[in-house]
C-alpha cells in the first residue's frame, strides 16, 4: 500500500506541517493484525519538532482516529509505555497505543470498533494483546528495522582445551598412538639434524692494553703523594715525592770519608809507599762511586709518570711518612684509550674457537650495551680462574667514550659456526657419561 506521508498537530507543537512525500508501507499490519476484524490502524513516526508523520494506514482512517491516534501515539513515544482509551464518536471503539520495539520513535495505534455492553475488562484486554503481538512480530520480521540484533559472544577454547581435543583425536585408538608416537619420534630425529649457530659464553675481564707500573727505586721513605686514584696524568708529570733527609747524612757522611782518603793516598804517595797508595786510591774510587750514587737517587726524590693515561692503583694519601722498600708497586697507569676483553673460554669448548671469530660482549655495568669485536689472539697455556681450567683470549675494545675501566666484569658469546642441534644438546651429556664410564 502506498499513501501520502501526513504530519498534524502535535500536542506540544501547535504548528501543523504537511508534506507531499509519498511513503511506501514497509509492512502489511493486516496480516500481523489478524483476527481483529474491521480494525483500523496507524503506523506513526515522531520526527523532529514534535511533528507525527504517518508512515502506514489502513483504508480511509477518519479525521477523529487519526487526530486521538495521533495524541495517543505521542505519549506512548515519548514515555514508552502502551496507552489506550475510548472513542464515543463517530462510533463508540478502543484505541490503542503500542510502542514499536524494533524501530525508535515507532508507535501502532489500532482502533477496534464495539458496542457498549463489550467495553469490559476481559475485552479490553484481548485487544490489547492483540496489539502487543503485532508490534513484536514487527520487531521480528520486518525488513525496514533498524536496530541492530548483537549477536552472542562466542565461547571460543582455550589453546589447552584445543590442545588437548586434538589429542583425544590424535589417540582415538592404539593404531593411531603408534602411528603419532613413531611420527612424533621421525620428527624429533629430523630436528635434531638441523644447523643451528654455535655459541660458546664465557666470562670477560676488562683490562687496559697499555699499562705501566711505577715501584719505588730505593729504600726510603714517603714524603707526599701527588695524585689521586682516576685522575689523569701526562708522561713526566709528578705522582710522589721521597724523603731525602736520610740520603742526605749518608751523602754527607762519604763525602767526609772521601776527603780523608784522598789525604791519605796523597800522603803514600809522598812517602813513596806505593802499596798503601794503591789501596788508598781503590778506597777513594769505591767512596766516590758511592757518592755519586747517592747524589743520583737525590736527583730521583721526585716520582714521575712514565706514560700519559689514567691512576688505576696506587691511593697513598694515608701512606705518607711510611717506608718503602725498593721495588714496592706504588702506582699502576694505564691508558684507557682501547682495552682488551680478556675471554675465558672453557677447557671443553677450546677446539671450537679460533682466531677471528666474531664475539659479541655484554659489560655488566652497562645493560643493554653489546659490543662487538674480533677474537685477536688465544693463549696458549691455560689458566686456572675459580677453580676451572680455561683459555684466554684478548679481543680489542675500543673506548672512546671513555665508559670502560680496567676490571670491569662482562659475558662474551662467540660465534663458532653452525652445529646440529641435536649435537649441540647431547654434546656435554654424552661426554660426562664418557668420563663416567670411564671411555
Amino acid at each position: 500500500m502506498s499513501i501520502t506521508a501526513e504530519t498534524i498537530e502535535s500536542i506540544r507543537a501547535p504548528e501543523v506541517r504537511r508534506t507531499t512525500e509519498s511513503i511506501s508501507e514497509t509492512h502489511d499490519w493486516s496480516v500481523l493484525l489478524a483476527g481483529s476484524g474491521d480494525a483500523g490502524y496507524i503506523q506513526w513516526r515522531l520526527v523532529e519538532k514534535a511533528s507525527m508523520t504517518i508512515l502506514a494506514a489502513s483504508a480511509n482512517p477518519d479525521s477523529t482516529f487519526r487526530t486521538r491516534s495521533a495524541e495517543l501515539a505521542e505519549v506512548a513515544i515519548r514515555t514508552g509505555l502502551r496507552q489506550s482509551c475510548i472513542l464515543a464518536s463517530p462510533t463508540t471503539a478502543i484505541l490503542i497505543a503500542e510502542p514499536i520495539p524494533a524501530i525508535d520513535n515507532n508507535c501502532l495505534c489500532v482502533s477496534f470498533p464495539c458496542q457498549a455492553n463489550e467495553l469490559d475488562e476481559n475485552a479490553v484486554a484481548r485487544r490489547i494483546a492483540i496489539v502487543a503481538r503485532a508490534a513484536s512480530l514487527y520487531s521480528a520480521t520486518s525488513p525496514a528495522a533498524t536496530t541492530p540484533v548483537v549477536a552472542p559472544p562466542v565461547d571460543l577454547p582455550s589453546w589447552t582445551e584445543l590442545a588437548n581435543l586434538i589429542r583425544k583425536k590424535l589417540l582415538a585408538g592404539p593404531r593411531s598412538r603408534f602411528n603419532v608416537y613413531l611420527s612424533t619420534l621421525f620428527a624429533c630425529v629430523g630436528v635434531c639434524f638441523i644447523p643451528w649457530p654455535h655459541s660458546i659464553h664465557c666470562d670477560v675481564v676488562c683490562e687496559p692494553v697499555v699499562r705501566r707500573y711505577v715501584a719505588a727505586p730505593y729504600d726510603a721513605r714517603l714524603l707526599r703523594s701527588d695524585v689521586v686514584v682516576g685522575q689523569q696524568v701526562k708522561q713526566g708529570d709528578l705522582l710522589a715525592t721521597l724523603d731525602g733527609g736520610e740520603l742526605r747524612s749518608q751523602l754527607a757522611s762519604v763525602q767526609a770519608k772521601l776527603a780523608q782518603a784522598e789525604q791519605r793516598e796523597l800522603a803514600a804517595l809522598s812517602t813513596g809507599d806505593h802499596s798503601k797508595s794503591e789501596f788508598e786510591r781503590l778506597e777513594v774510587e769505591h767512596l766516590r762511586r758511592e757518592s755519586e750514587l747517592l747524589e743520583r737517587r737525590q736527583r730521583n726524590l721526585e716520582i714521575r709518570s712514565p706514560i700519559d693515561g689514567v691512576v688505576v692503583t696506587g691511593d697513598l694519601e694515608r701512606a705518607e711518612g711510611a717506608p718503602l722498600s725498593v721495588g714496592d708497586n706504588l702506582f699502576e697507569i694505564a691508558s684507557l684509550d682501547h682495552l682488551i676483553a680478556e675471554i675465558a673460554i672453557p677447557e671443553q669448548d677450546i677446539l671450537f674457537v679460533s682466531d677471528d671469530l666474531r664475539v659479541s660482549i655484554f659489560v655488566d655495568a652497562m645493560p643493554g650495551t653489546r659490543l662487538e669485536s674480533t677474537i685477536e689472539r688465544i693463549h696458549l697455556r691455560n689458566e686456572i680462574r675459580d677453580n676451572t681450567s680455561v683459555f684466554i683470549a684478548e679481543a680489542n675494545l675500543s673506548n672512546d667514550d671513555a665508559l670502560l675501566r680496567p676490571g670491569m666484569i662482562a659475558k662474551a658469546t662467540i660465534n663458532a659456526g653452525y652445529r646440529a642441534i641435536g649435537w649441540q644438546l647431547f654434546r656435554r651429556p654424552y661426554n660426562a657419561a664418557r668420563q663416567w664410564v670411564g671411555w
